[in-house]
């Protein structure tokens, strides 16, 4: 299994915490760290690879 790290990044883009995941895969990766984007802004790396980048969701009004 690889190790993940799920970034929670404040609105000028400095981490302000962090969730170690360990998945099989990117997709699983990407698939449990979409259960945190209520979190707001994150970045999902796998060692030093950027995954991908989530963004906060919109405010239902």
């Amino acid at each position: 299994m690889a190790d993940y790290r799920l970034y929670f990044l404040d609105e000028a883009n400095h981490i302000r915490g962090v969730a170690e995941l360990d998945c099989e895969d990117d997709a699983a990766a990407v698939v449990q760290s979409e259960s945190h984007t209520d979190a707001g802004r994150m970045e999902l790396w796998r060692r030093d690879q950027l995954i991908r980048r989530f963004e906060r969701r919109a405010e239902s009004v």
